[in-house]
């Protein structure tokens, strides 16, 4: 019956294809109370999901001083967001981030060969020593029952997943930027990531690509991967 119907709205010009979920309905979905903005640049991801009518709180974390600033400038007058000039990892302390002329790219992990052919901009033109926290040592800086946690850490997504301690209990869903070409070193791969998630009994549901190889525009390097909780019923 569907086939006939979509043929007949076809044969008239019309198209009926099922609207795929975004990361708005995710929220929505979930009843989001609050956002974990991890590896949050200048504020731009904060942002878009505040255009696109996200009201609840938001905590971003950014290590590195010059572009915390530019953050900070974005949250001054939110009073629902709040940020943090810190990086996240499985373990406190320092660390030593390469940052790169596109802060972007800036990484706690050595850059491979194929990221200068991808992007001249990820070349690393300083090194800054930054304070790292977990997020576990930080949940009771994080308000909110129904938690959804955005990493993009170039390539340090699996330790910041490591430090969640107690927090995990409280997060919905996790959007994460995975590799399927590397531009790091050690690294973890797409298929490995996905298999972690499933140990931490979340599964995927939303995929977005980022970006491709200048030299093919069918070879994927990043794609945005969000994942929900694992549920018994039709998992």
């Amino acid at each position: 019956m569907k086939k006939l119907l979509r043929s007949a709205f076809r044969s008239i010009g019309y198209d009926v294809t099922q609207s795929r979920p975004s990361r708005r309905d995710f929220l929505k979905s979930r009843s989001i109370d609050t956002i974990i903005d991890v590896g949050a640049n200048d504020g731009k991801f904060a942002q878009e999901v505040r255009d696109r009518g996200y009201t609840g709180s938001i905590v971003s974390f950014e290590p590195i001083r010059d572009v915390y600033g530019r953050l900070a400038d974005r949250f001054a007058n939110d009073r629902r967001w709040k940020g943090y000039n810190l990086g996240v990892s499985n373990k406190s302390g320092e660390a030593v981030i390469g940052v790169s002329a596109a802060s972007v790219f800036s990484s706690l992990h050595k850059l491979r060969a194929a990221a200068g052919r991808f992007e001249e901009r990820s070349n690393v033109v300083r090194y800054e020593t930054i304070k790292l926290t977990t997020l576990d040592d930080c949940s009771d800086k994080i308000e909110g029952n129904r938690l959804f946690l955005k990493l993009d850490t170039q390539g340090h997504e699996q330790a910041c997943l490591e430090g969640l301690g107690k927090l995990k209990n409280r997060i919905e869903g996790i959007q994460m930027e995975l590799p399927l070409s590397a531009l790091y070193e050690n690294v973890w791969s797409f298929h490995e990531a996905v298999a972690y998630m499933k140990q931490l009994a979340f599964v995927p549901c939303i995929f977005s690509p980022v970006s491709y190889h200048k030299c093919d525009p069918l070879a994927m390097v990043e794609v945005d991967c969000t994942f929900r909780r694992y549920n018994s019923d039709y998992d």
